[in-house]
């Protein structure tokens, strides 16, 4: 998604056999739901990708029919993520913002860290 490994955090949230359905051709089956929580900013070509190669990566290693297992994206303005971090030794927090192409050569907390050492904090 082109951002810096700092960033990225995964989750399972596993509600056991028998809590997710779908409703088939004829009956409900058993199915799964991927969800992805990101920054907004990223054009659909760009969550379509990572949505195409985390399923390739989920029905390799649990062996789910792809059909069976919608991705879905909610897009959340940077500034609705709060995040602290040391700067300078001092901790610091603030709101972040949304994601853009520059990210991966311009890391997000290291920007934001400059920008509180300007600021003065």
């Amino acid at each position: 998604m082109q951002t810096t490994p700092d960033l990225v955090h995964v989750t399972f949230r596993e509600l056991g056999e028998g809590s997710v359905w779908r409703y088939g051709k004829d009956a409900a089956e058993p199915s799964a739901v991927l969800t992805c929580e990101v920054r907004r900013g990223r054009p659909p070509e760009q969550r379509a990708r990572l949505a195409e190669a985390l399923l390739a990566a989920i029905v390799q290693a649990l062996g789910l029919d792809p059909v069976d297992l919608p991705v879905e994206f909610t897009q959340h303005a940077g500034d609705e993520i709060y995040m602290q971090e040391r700067v300078d030794g001092v901790l610091q927090g603030g709101l972040g913002r949304d994601w853009s192409p520059s990210e991966p050569q311009v890391p997000l907390i290291e920007s934001m860290k400059e920008e509180r050492r300007s600021a003065g904090h």
